[in-house]
């Protein structure tokens, strides 16, 4: 008798490990997909590898290129509320 009541609390401190697990990756997965300061707005794909995205951060727009070699900025779309082109060459990133 002792032995299968040592074998069911173990289960259950297994069981509830396994719960508290998946609860902490569940809301560390959702932590970082709120922020209202950088967000994707658009996706356009080019290929099968390659899409344009249009992202925000903190008000302003960017045109960016993304594939196997990276995310490259092609252009700044906004910058207080004018048009602004990219002066940095659209380095990768």
């Amino acid at each position: 008798m002792a032995g299968y009541v040592t074998s069911l609390l173990l289960l259950a401190a297994v069981v509830a490990g396994a719960v508290v697990l998946a609860w902490r990756r569940r809301n560390a997965g959702v932590a970082g997909r709120g922020s209202a300061s950088l967000r994707a707005i658009e996706f356009a794909p080019l290929g099968p590898r390659d899409r344009l995205v249009l992202a925000e951060c903190e008000g302003r727009r960017y045109l960016l290129a993304q594939g196997p070699q990276g995310v490259t900025l092609l252009d700044r779309l906004f910058e207080n509320g004018a048009p602004v082109a990219a002066r940095d060459g659209g380095q990768t990133r």
